[in-house]
């Protein structure tokens, strides 16, 4: 997972008086992947800033599970409308990252006012006589002109946590190494810890982040299909076995 530097600050972007809220647009519903309850007390959003993949795996280590993603290129979308993305999903945390890639040129066109008068006068014959009229008209018309703009075009990347409760889990989670198309079934793999919750029993057992597992309560872990029913379910080990790599 690659994370990017966020360049911090905000700036508004009106679309017909309002705000569009892309994070929510664009946003994926992994929730259905954690099956761990969340913690109990957490009531507001957090926002905090991403600049490394340390910076991830401390939120898991510190008992966030992802619920869900945003990610989408255009005009800078304010951090406030991540973190109302972050309320109406149940996220307690929302983690972000945006990088400001190229100014964009467009012309557009603004309809400009320009103004004629014109002045009359001449005589007229009624039954009382002869009289004399004059007076002014005013046309206005309205005339297209380009005008150049710019607009300056952001990567948006937003991660959304829910705080969850290890107290009763062993505290780990499993890394699986992507498949490669070239990859066979049941090919030996490397599984890893990718993270290790604080204050759980693996923390007490001295299990650290980067080893490489072994075995899953007490079963060996070669294949992906070992490893199948554990990978995505913490709530489900209950003793890791690990090998420093050499």
């Amino acid at each position: 997972m690659k994370i990017i530097r966020l360049l911090c600050f905000i700036v508004a972007l009106p679309i017909c008086g309002c705000l569009t809220n892309y994070y929510e647009q664009y946003y994926v519903d992994t929730a259905g992947q954690v099956k761990t309850p969340p913690a109990p007390g957490v009531q507001s959003v957090e926002l905090k800033i991403a600049t490394t993949e340390e910076d991830v795996l401390n939120l898991i280590e510190d008992g966030y599970a992802s619920i869900g993603y945003s990610s989408f290129t255009g005009p800078y979308t304010p951090m406030s409308l991540a973190v109302d993305t972050a309320e109406k999903h149940g996220a307690s945390l929302a983690l972000l990252d945006i990088r400001y890639k190229q100014t964009k040129q467009y012309t557009s066109v603004m309809f400009l006012p320009s103004y004629s008068s014109s002045y009359s006068h001449g005589t007229v014959s009624t039954s009382h006589g002869h009289g004399s009229y004059s007076g002014t008209t005013t046309t206005t018309t309205l005339n297209a002109v380009p005008v150049q703009r710019e607009v300056e075009i952001y990567s948006h990347d937003a991660m959304f946590f829910r705080k969850i409760d290890t107290s009763g889990l062993y505290g780990v989670k499993l890394f699986v190494p992507k498949r490669l198309p070239t990859e066979k079934a049941d090919e030996p793999i490397q599984v890893r810890v990718m993270a290790v919750f604080r204050g759980t029993q693996a923390e007490r057992d001295g299990i650290r982040r980067g080893q490489i597992v072994k075995a899953v309560n007490g079963k060996a872990i070669r294949t992906r299909r070992d490893v199948a029913a554990f990978a995505n379910a913490p709530e489900l080990i209950t003793n890791v076995e690990v090998a420093d790599e050499k």
